[in-house]
This record gives C-alpha cells, sequence and structure tokens, in this order.
C-alpha cells in the first residue's frame, strides 16, 4: 500500500496549542506540513502502478471542501482502478481546526457530518445534504467511485472507547499508528462493540501505520488480525535513501504477501 501523509490545506505558525497527541502548547515539527497533497500524489503513484493499494494516512475530511473532495477521492478511484483507501482523522492541531471553523470540541461531530456528506455524493444519484456543517441542494455528482459503496474510511484516531465507537456507526475499520497503543487488546474491544451495536466484526479493517517494518514485528501484527501494515519511510535523505529502505523491506513485504 502507497500511504500519502496528509497534509493540512495550511498548519498556523502558532503550531497547534492544543494536540491530541501531546496537551496544550505542544509544538507541531514543521514536517507535518511539509508533505504534498495526497490526491495529487496518488494520482501521480497510480499512474505507474496497477496493483498496489493507495491510501491516505490521514485525510481531516472536516477541514476540506465537500462537494470537491469527494468528487476528487471517487475520481482518483475510477482512475486507479478502486484501490483507494481513504484513512480519516478528528483532525489533532486544535488552532488549524480553528482556522477551519471547527472547535476542538466539535471536530469529532465534524468529522461524522461530513462523511455522511461524502457517503452521499458516493452513493445517489441526485445528492443532497442538509446538516450542521455541510449544506448542498439536489446535485449530480459524478463520476462515482468504482468501490461500492466508495472507498473504505478507516479511522485514524486513539482506540478508546468514543473512538472505537465511531469507528463502528460510521466507518469501515480503524487505523492506529504501531507503538502508540496496545492495538490488540483495543482490536478486541472494537469487534465486541461492533456485536453489541448489531454489525459483523468481519466488516471492519485494521491497518497499522507508521510501521517499523521489523520481520518479528510484521508477524505480531499478524498474528494480531491486522489487514495491512504501513511501513514508515524516513523521506528526508532524498530518493535514493528511500530506495534504499526499500530494499531493506523488500524480503519482509513479499514475505506477507
Amino acid at each position: 500500500m502507497a500511504s500519502s501523509r496528509c497534509s493540512s490545506p495550511n498548519t498556523p505558525t502558532s503550531r497547534c496549542a492544543t494536540s491530541s497527541h501531546g496537551g496544550a502548547g505542544r509544538q507541531c515539527p514543521r514536517s507535518t506540513n511539509d508533505s504534498t497533497t495526497p490526491v495529487i500524489a496518488l494520482a501521480t503513484a497510480a499512474g505507474v502502478t496497477t496493483r498496489i493499494k493507495l491510501g491516505t494516512g490521514v485525510l481531516v475530511l472536516a477541514q476540506r471542501e465537500t462537494l470537491a473532495t469527494a468528487k476528487q477521492l471517487a475520481s482518483l478511484d475510477q482512475l486507479s482502478g478502486g484501490r483507494l483507501i481513504c484513512g480519516v482523522g478528528y483532525g489533532w492541531q486544535a488552532d488549524e481546526l480553528a482556522d477551519h471553523g471547527i472547535a476542538w470540541a466539535d471536530r469529532k461531530l465534524a468529522l461524522r457530518e461530513h462523511i455522511q456528506a461524502v457517503r452521499t455524493l458516493w452513493t445517489d444519484d441526485e445528492a443532497a445534504h442538509d446538516g450542521q456543517r455541510v449544506q448542498f441542494g439536489r446535485c449530480w455528482s459524478y463520476p462515482k467511485p468504482i468501490q461500492r459503496p466508495g472507498p473504505p474510511l478507516l479511522l485514524g484516531a486513539v482506540g478508546h472507547d468514543r473512538a472505537l465507537r465511531d469507528v463502528v456507526e460510521y466507518c469501515d475499520g480503524w487505523m492506529p499508528i504501531e507503538g502508540t497503543e496496545p492495538i490488540p487488546q483495543r482490536w478486541q474491544r472494537l469487534k465486541e462493540l461492533a456485536t453489541e451495536a448489531g454489525r459483523d466484526p468481519a466488516e471492519f479493517d485494521l491497518s497499522i501505520y507508521g510501521s517499523s517494518g521489523d520481520q518479528a514485528t510484521l508477524d505480531g501484527h499478524r498474528t494480531s488480525g491486522a489487514h495491512r501494515v504501513v511501513i514508515g519511510l524516513d523521506s528526508s535523505g532524498g530518493i535514493d535513501d528511500i530506495k534504499r529502505q526499500l530494499d531493506i523491506h523488500r524480503a519482509s513485504i513479499e514475505r506477507h504477501q
């Protein structure tokens, strides 16, 4: 899976006064906003590949205009032959969210509504949405994604019960970051919550993000039930160094195909 780390449309120079990963006042590295815009990057990857999945890690939907974003993602899924996987997130920089009119306390509800609106555009011939944050009248939005009812939406969030319940309610899977939490236990908890909500746990996808890629770790993720693992690469050394890293990971990747 080729994954694009998603830059925000903007990152305030105040660098996040509040963060779900570090609390109030933590400074965010500038590299969090130095990556290319994900749809462009993944479209470039789609043009030179035929099988590899194309994913975002993660797209903060509530910070993006819904009509354009839904069409861009549907177009990418069409042009890639149905290979898109959408990692989505609540947002974790309070001042960045504020620039898009989203209060920190409202970010989870904002994501929920944007997902509802995007799914409507992906599935309905004449789509409309009249919500608190997203409103548009009856319209045609084409092309539709090849994957029906749309590309999988995986929530990238720390796996506390609130987030796992959101996965069960309106997503297709969970995308935790390796080394940040007890993934096997929380994956089991997600399946319990799915059963309680009347959904089949087998419907959900576990994609682990930012892996070290060492063999023992990959074996552990497979045992835990992961459907895929995204290995992190350090891009600071340039293209030759990236190729070197890929060569190092090739044997482990081929073993798990």
